[in-house]
């Protein structure tokens, strides 16, 4: 009874008297500042885990009436939030950066898991909100981007190098379905590209065309072969292997020039194949240029 009587007369006291409460301890805490913040520090250091759990247990218990006090605040006070908010991130802008870095890696699983729910909720309203502030910052964002690119682009290329070899499949599919929607926009990317990177590119077909010669042959003679109508269904590697057995002796004149020295003769000449006409290896033989030339359109060896 004692007990309920005291407290009673403590609280209306304190209510009485509340202004000079406050007033002797801001003097207390203005003189013991440093020991205090020690304290504190120390105190925070050892009940790390403690004042956590308790804190995150609060969270969830109140998480409602904190939302609703805080979006209340922040609506009353915005231009002076907003404007301390500026003063201070640019004041202590490593130390923010650093000390938001160790709460994420100290909270992780929590602040994943509180992430996704918001998400899951509001995903219109994030949505319309990144639009917003996009085309508001476009210039802006633009800059920034292109800024980030210029310093990092070695570590960008090589993680997306690094993404691409883990998700090749998939990162393919995706690339060939976007090309059949959209025909326009790929073919405008493409030609801005080609023209950005023309010199590079030219470099790199000459140097790939001098290392891969017999690739390149066999790609253009596939190539001219699609263009007429008619169909090539034999591999490099069939007719590499019937260049070897030629032991680089041309069948017609019976001279030895050398495998690389033989040339691609179609039996039945192009120009004379009706169109849909497959030609298969049976239908090819290795010959000399000279042979080749001197043999021109005529059906046979």
């Amino acid at each position: 009874m004692n007990t309920d009587r005291r407290k009673a007369q403590q609280r209306a006291y304190r209510i009485k008297n509340i202004e000079r409460i406050r007033a002797v301890d801001r003097a207390y805490r203005e003189r013991n500042k440093e020991r205090l913040n020690a304290y504190r520090k120390e105190y925070n250091v050892q009940n790390k885990e403690r004042i956590k759990n308790r804190q995150h247990a609060y969270y969830e218990k109140h998480r409602k009436e904190i939302a609703a006090w805080g979006k209340a605040y922040y609506v009353k006070n915005k231009e002076q939030r907003v404007a301390w908010r500026k003063a201070y991130y640019a004041r202590t802008r490593d130390k923010s950066k650093a000390g938001a870095r160790a709460y994420y890696w100290d909270n992780r699983k929590w602040v994943l898991t509180r992430e996704r729910a918001y998400r899951k909720k509001n995903i219109f309203a994030i949505k319309a909100r990144n639009k917003a502030f996009y085309e508001k910052n476009k210039v802006r964002i633009m800059a920034q981007q292109r800024a980030y690119a210029i310093k990092n682009q070695d570590r960008i290329n090589a993680r997306i190098r690094e993404h691409y070899r883990e998700n090749k499949v998939a990162r393919t599919a995706y690339l060939r379905a976007w090309q059949r929607k959209n025909p326009e926009k790929f073919k405008r990317y493409r030609s801005i590209s080609y023209r950005r990177h023309f010199a590079e590119k030219q470099a790199y077909s000459r140097a790939y065309a001098k290392k891969h010669i017999e690739k390149r042959r066999f790609w253009l003679r596939n190539r001219r072969i699609k263009e007429m109508g008619l169909v090539h269904k034999y591999t490099d590697g069939e007719w590499k292997e019937k260049l070897r057995k030629s032991n680089g002796i041309c069948p017609i004149c019976k001279n030895n020039v050398g495998v690389k020295k033989l040339t691609l003769d179609h039996i039945m000449p192009v120009s004379k194949a009706p169109k849909g006409f497959v030609y298969t290896i049976d239908d090819v033989q290795p010959l000399c240029k000279s042979c080749n030339s001197s043999k021109s359109n005529i059906v046979g060896a």
